[in-house]
């Protein structure tokens, strides 16, 4: 009889033990829920040996696929399981969790970009700030390791009151520390195809081809859509590129931006992000479906459809 997801959880909790390595035998295994961005909600299992402070999480519903589409056996699954683990077992035990006081994390404190209207459950549980245009930028702690390999907390509003975090500071810090130790980086999207890693506009001033998209992201890669609302760096990127310019929020982890021309029409753009976000990207990965236009005069972002439906009421008036 084939197994719902609930049951397929427990069956896979029952193997995983019978093929751990001698040196984890004895771990607790748990099933956990998190809560992703687009809250979206995962089930992870983990496997927690004695005296680890961190451990990998591995997602089950990629599994479950496995079992349903293809009619992989759950015990085979199990084994697959255990051998991802017991791969990044090493590095993830690299990491080390401070103690959660605010002078211990307050240099660690990271932020996000998330859709607000699209993560409600998310933001009830999130240290965050609205920053407009239906975003939200939310803080985390990351945890570093020396193998590269690195983790997060996501700051949580208990979390925040247990330990005495004051809301306003957490958010500042994590907008400060992303932006001096992870900086945004700018590049001609020519560039980034051809691998040139050093190319940065931010660095080289303006740009010669307003023709050519740019690419919005961090110097990690990693949740780099947060850059745009470093401090400054909207009217930074208008210098750059000369004025007005279109924002495709591609993924929660960069952004294209387009100098502003006659020949942008934000309806075709909006139509690609729609393309993108429906047929390129996870939903965890999906930042939103909306066209964005920085205007130099009001140094201000704001949605392009609204922009456009202002225009045709007032020649509708005129």
């Amino acid at each position: 009889m084939e197994l719902d997801f609930n049951g397929f959880a427990q069956e896979i909790c029952r193997l995983v033990p019978d093929h751990l390595p001698i040196k984890y035998r004895g771990s607790r295994i748990r099933i956990e829920e998190k809560r992703k961005n687009n809250d979206l909600v995962l089930h992870g299992i983990a496997i927690l040996p004695e005296g680890m402070s961190a451990i990998p999480l591995i997602y089950l519903e990629n599994y479950y696929g496995r079992y349903i589409n293809e009619g992989r056996d759950p015990d085979d699954l199990a084994q697959d399981i255990v051998d991802l683990f017991c791969k990044h077992m090493p590095e993830v035990a690299d990491i080390k969790i401070p103690d959660l006081s605010f002078r211990s994390v307050k240099d660690l404190l990271r932020v996000r970009l998330i859709n607000s209207r699209s993560n409600p459950e998310l933001l009830s549980e999130l240290v965050s700030r609205p920053v407009g245009c239906g975003f939200s930028l939310t803080a985390y702690i990351d945890l570093p390791s020396g193998s590269g390999v690195s983790g997060m907390i996501q700051v949580t509003r208990e979390l925040a009151a247990k330990n005495g975090y004051d809301e306003t500071l957490v958010i500042n810090n994590a907008v400060w520390n992303s932006s001096v130790r992870d900086p945004a980086r700018l590049t001609d999207i020519t560039e980034m195809l051809y691998g040139n890693e050093d190319s940065d506009l931010l660095k080289e001033g303006t740009i010669t081809d307003r023709s050519h998209p740019l690419v919005l992201s961090n110097k990690s890669g990693e949740l780099g859509a947060a850059a745009l609302f470093y401090p400054g760096m909207m009217k930074k990127i208008s210098e750059i590129t000369g004025g007005d310019y279109y924002v495709l929020p591609s993924s929660v982890h960069e952004l294209i931006i387009l100098p502003d021309s006659s020949e942008l029409d934000s309806g075709r753009l909006m139509e690609t992000v729609l393309k993108v976000n429906r047929f390129m990207l996870g939903i965890e990965e999906k930042l939103c479906d909306r066209v964005f236009l920085y205007r130099s005069d009001i140094d201000r972002l704001i949605v392009a459809e609204d922009m456009e439906k202002d225009r045709d009421q007032d020649m509708e008036r005129a």
